[in-house]
């Protein structure tokens, strides 16, 4: 789907538009910690997941584009790998979570901007679940990212 469009702040020339995104996204970005939470529910659910994206893109883009697609067959599918990821955490086997944030990504939730979401959800794992993986938070998120990325930065580094 085309942002361009979609954005509502009546931008419509593309370089513009990602500046603005840029920054907007960034602050939010920023503002997330380990105790972010939306009404105390659980964090393994495509609900915390669609209320992440709105709270990253609601100030560019319609609540509306913002939500999760309505296909209830990957709701339920993304809600099962989500309870997956859950219990790998609880157990303390994070060896596949690599694999288990790619398939997340895979499932293309929103019409937009998944990789920015799926990447704020490992933020929030990594600082909730003590996971010492190597990719620095603390940085600006520069470009359109590639889930490439952000799946390399899941080498769990063992404490020594």
């Amino acid at each position: 789907m085309n942002s361009l469009k979609n954005n509502k702040l009546g931008i419509y020339n593309d370089k513009e538009l990602s500046n603005i995104e840029y920054i907007l996204f960034n602050n939010k970005y920023h503002l997330i910690n380990e105790a972010y939470t939306f009404n105390c529910e659980s964090i393994f659910s495509t609900d915390y997941l669609e209320k992440l994206h709105i709270f990253l893109f609601n100030d560019i883009y319609d609540l509306e584009y913002c939500k999760i697609r309505n296909i209830d067959s990957l709701i339920t599918e993304a809600n099962k790998l989500l309870q997956e990821i859950k219990e790998m955490l609880i157990f303390n086997d994070t060896n596949n979570l690599p694999n288990k944030i790619f398939e997340l990504w895979e499932y293309q939730l929103f019409l937009d901007e998944n990789t920015r979401t799926i990447l704020c959800f490992l933020k929030i794992l990594s600082k909730n679940y003590d996971l010492n993986i190597t990719y620095n938070f603390n940085n600006d998120v520069k470009e359109n990212y590639f889930i490439n990325k952000v799946i390399d930065s899941i080498k769990i580094k063992k404490y020594v």
